[in-house]
């Protein structure tokens, strides 16, 4: 075993840093570019600058401007408070995705370190520590982390609230602080339930009073907080971050997207569900000896715990990325998944590491080299990320958005731009973001009659597009058909097109 430990010391261990290391290069390019890096960006930044001004940011969708506020406001309120440091509102947003990251993962790494058992010995305590704090750089999900976009934030909620409830074997009143966490995690992104009811459920079945006590706890947590933001949004709130935010759902999309995540992650899932799969298999199948087995291990020390905890988290996040169905949805819907994957991965890693001073060839041990070359093969994919960023970091990437917020500057009228972050930039009013509103017009949700008119009428100095006004996810077939008819293409920068009235006949 020590030869094998020796091998994951030499193959993965190193892999492992040089994800990390394309994290902190790519974080580094991000916070320093003033270039949009991804289409959902712009409309955060436009949420984060208004956000303080409420009754105006969450407002209703047939309101000029035509924009939803659809996340909670956790976010946009720690990215003002990061722009008092950065003086820049983008790379502030940035910055408190990249600190939140590095700060769960730091949950992680000190969780596995903590929760390992006693007998495991230094080295193997090492590789699933830090196994744990940087399996996710192995992941295509970190690179959300360098964006203006709430997912980071509210996972580093979620999982101090899921290290405070493991915790909570010989604390008790640390529950509420886990729930209290998660009401924090809610208010940053209003999907993050997993956590939540895996640690109710596991409570239930452990301390039903505690569980009542802690329902209680976080029923008055949140619901005082909606209230007020109710009352200050005059009820549109709600209508914000739930009624206007429904995707149309395509089981083929959602079928799509998990082929893609298990193609990129299965090394890293098939480690997480090892040691549940050790611990809490029984014969005969029964669900009362399952209820009996998960409570004794709640119980049984801070190992045990963390593995029924982190199963839970585990499978209710994986019930969560139903979601993913949705038309528009990205990888980070994985992000919940993939950080509970990293936190159970580093605990078998660091478990099935120790040194048990059996016979040189066991089970044990040839599973071990099984792992390690499973491993070694997979940690291969940090080397891709981290050449990229490199090249980004040194040349500055391709950046045409200096170039574009200049000319934008210089229009003297309103411009409608897939690019939101431009026309912030520019000084210039979002008057829509065209995602949403396509997506809300063909529910029947929003009446774009008004909008069109405006295009039709030549209302716009520019139309800035980066796509093609045939993608119907952006532009529907009545705005394409606007500005199509009243615009014309006459010159690009880059990859954006920009479109211009026609000259009168």
């Amino acid at each position: 075993m020590r030869r094998f430990r020796q091998l994951f010391i030499a193959t993965c261990l190193p892999m492992l840093v040089v994800g990390f290391a394309a994290f902190l290069v790519r974080g580094t390019f991000a916070v320093r570019t003033k270039a949009e890096l991804d289409y959902g960006e712009g409309i955060v930044l436009w949420q984060a600058a208004h956000v303080t001004a409420l009754s105006t940011a969450y407002h209703r969708v047939d309101v000029y401007p035509y924009i939803v506020f659809h996340y909670p406001p956790l976010y946009h309120l720690a990215s003002r408070g990061m722009a008092l440091i950065t003086g820049d509102l983008l790379a502030a947003g940035r910055l408190v995705s990249l600190l939140s990251l590095a700060g769960a993962c730091l949950i992680l790494a000190w969780l596995t370190w903590f929760c390992l058992p006693p007998k495991v010995d230094r080295v193997s305590r090492w590789i699933g520590t830090a196994s744990a704090g940087l399996l996710v750089f192995t992941l295509p999900v970190w690179r959300w982390a360098v964006l203006m976009r709430v997912d980071t934030l509210a996972m580093l909620f979620s999982f101090a609230g899921i290290a405070l409830f493991i915790l909570a074997r010989r604390r008790p009143a640390l529950v509420y602080g886990a729930f209290l966490l998660f009401v924090a995690a809610i208010f940053t992104k209003q999907v993050m339930v997993a956590a939540p009811a895996a640690c109710f459920v596991l409570l239930l079945i452990d301390s039903p009073k505690r569980a009542l006590r802690a329902a209680i706890v976080t029923l008055v947590a949140g619901l005082v907080p909606l209230l007020l933001l109710q009352t200050a949004t005059h009820g549109l709130f709600l209508r914000n971050i739930v009624s206007y935010n429904k995707n149309p759902f395509l089981v083929g999309r959602l079928i799509g997207m998990w082929g893609e995540h298990l193609s990129d992650t299965i090394v890293v899932l098939a480690s997480a569900l090892s040691l549940p799969a050790v611990f809490l298999y029984h014969r005969p199948l029964r669900i009362s000896l399952l209820v009996r087995r998960i409570r004794g291990l709640l119980r049984r020390n801070p190992f045990g715990r963390a593995i029924v905890v982190i199963t839970a988290v585990l499978l209710f996040a994986v019930v969560v990325t139903v979601t993913c169905g949705k038309v528009g949805s990205n990888y980070n819907y994985f992000f919940e998944v993939d950080l509970a994957a990293a936190l159970a991965g580093g605990l078998f890693l660091g478990w099935l590491m120790h040194d048990r001073k059996q016979r040189p060839v066991n089970a044990y041990t040839q599973f071990a080299l099984f792992v390690t070359v499973l491993f070694a093969l997979h940690s291969l994919r940090t080397i891709g990320p981290f050449r990229q960023g490199i090249g980004d970091l040194g040349t500055g990437g391709r950046d045409y958005s200096k170039q574009m917020v200049k000319l934008l500057s210089a229009m003297p009228g309103p411009v409608y731009s897939e690019n939101m972050v431009l026309l912030m930039q520019a000084g210039k009013e979002v008057p829509a973001e065209p995602a949403i509103i396509t997506v809300l017009a063909e529910a029947g949700q929003w009446n774009e009659s008004g909008f069109v008119q405006s295009l039709a009428e030549g209302h716009f100095a520019a139309i800035v597009v980066h796509t093609d006004l045939t993608n119907r996810l952006h532009f529907s077939p009545a705005v394409a058909r606007a500005i199509d008819q009243r615009y014309e293409s006459r010159r690009s920068v880059g990859p954006f097109k920009i479109y211009e009235p026609r000259p009168a006949p």
